[in-house]
């Protein structure tokens, strides 16, 4: 089962659709998400898990006009350049806002 570390309503999407992952999904105000934690245990990696999760998310997002922010993060071992491509694939590109800690983002698609 995913380890939830904080749950708003978008995590549960994810939830089912990734059983081993864990996932940090923080709610940071009107219309935004942000996606702090993602990772699977080696074992589970490949297995499209991270995939559905990011789907789940996005199609969450989109059928409540969310927009969802993360930073890539190279510590868990998974390269940046790798992590990019994942992200691209689902919409978030590099974004600064002074007001934002996450360095990408993703809008809402209607």
């Amino acid at each position: 089962m995913a380890t939830i570390l904080y749950a708003p309503a978008a995590a549960t999407a994810m939830r089912a659709a990734a059983p081993a992952a864990v996932l940090d999904v923080r709610d940071k105000g009107p219309q935004r998400v942000s996606l702090t934690m993602l990772s699977l245990p080696a074992a589970s990696r490949r297995s499209g898990q991270g995939s559905a999760a990011m789907a789940a998310l996005t199609a969450y997002a989109d059928a409540h006009s969310l927009t969802v922010t993360l930073t890539p993060d190279s510590s868990l071992g998974t390269p940046l350049a790798v992590l990019h491509r994942f992200y691209r694939a689902y919409g978030f590109h590099p974004v600064r806002n002074p007001e934002w800690l996450d360095t990408w983002t993703r809008y809402p698609v209607q």
